[in-house]
């Protein structure tokens, strides 16, 4: 019997210590792992031209996206491995098995929410519109008679087509594959505004002397990871993952990191 007693002491006493020693380290809550396409792997996919979401410089892929699947990854015990796919191809491309989710500023618009299967939001998305610092453009009636920049098949192009038939004037739509070209044209002059998503347009607009953030348009969205209908259990996996990732602080520290601040 003292033997039995002095046995569960032991453990209880282990117990405390291994908890205690998880003080020197940030604890990491591990589920059971998912089916992946390629085993011991989470391959992502996303459009790699879209800072300060996701971009690749060098060989590197860096951005909000990519530190977030990175820690997604972690908490189902699997390497990271992230698949560069222009943003038209990427539910097709999930759809074919070519990676298991989409994590690439993603919003799943009405007509395409059946095609795939969303997580719970990771951050809400506004539209914001981008001028130069000497503009004098404060709402969306003001964009009359200007060019305004967009980048193709995006919310801020439906946004901008949607004030032209409501009767803006607008004097050019101007669309670009990645919304970096339209950057370098309003800077250069060749557009007078630009319109897309608030994080982007924020984050370009406190890194370029002569930008600003003219206004913002609410809209009610956020973004999702994406994976393949049916794919529940990856799908819990991964909103288990964000829910730890937010609980522990890790996603403060990675909004702080490439927004400036924590939403």
């Amino acid at each position: 019997m003292r033997e039995k007693r002095y046995f569960i002491a032991f453990v209880v006493i282990t117990a405390i210590l291994l908890f205690l020693g998880t003080g020197c380290k940030r604890m990491v809550l591990r589920i059971p792992r998912p089916e992946t396409v390629s085993k011991g792997k989470l391959t992502v996919g996303m459009d790699a031209t879209f800072p300060p979401f996701e971009e690749k410089r060098g060989r590197k892929f860096v951005g909000f996206d990519v530190d977030l699947a990175g820690e997604i990854a972690k908490r189902l015990g699997l390497k990271l491995e992230i698949v560069d796919i222009p943003w038209d191809d990427l539910i097709v491309g999930l759809r074919a098995r070519k990676y298991d989710a989409i994590i690439s500023a993603l919003i799943v618009t009405p007509e395409g929410e059946n095609e795939i299967a969303l997580s719970t939001p990771y951050l809400e998305n506004n539209l914001a519109i981008c001028v130069r610092k000497n503009s004098s453009i404060q709402s969306e009636a003001e964009l009359s008679g200007k060019k305004v920049g967009v980048e193709f098949n995006s919310e801020g192009e439906k946004e901008t087509q949607g004030l032209k038939e409501a009767g803006v004037r607008i004097k050019q739509i101007r669309t670009y594959d990645t919304i970096l070209f339209a950057f370098e044209d309003l800077e250069s002059k060749v557009i007078d505004a630009l319109v897309d998503d608030f994080p982007v347009v924020s984050y370009f607009s406190r890194r370029k002397k002569n930008l600003k953030v003219a206004f913002v348009v609410r809209t009610g969205q956020a973004y999702c990871v994406g994976v393949r209908e049916g794919n529940d259990d990856l799908l819990n996996a991964i909103n288990y993952a964000l829910s730890n990732i937010k609980e522990d602080g890790t996603y403060k520290k990675i909004c702080e990191k490439w927004f400036g601040e924590f939403p």
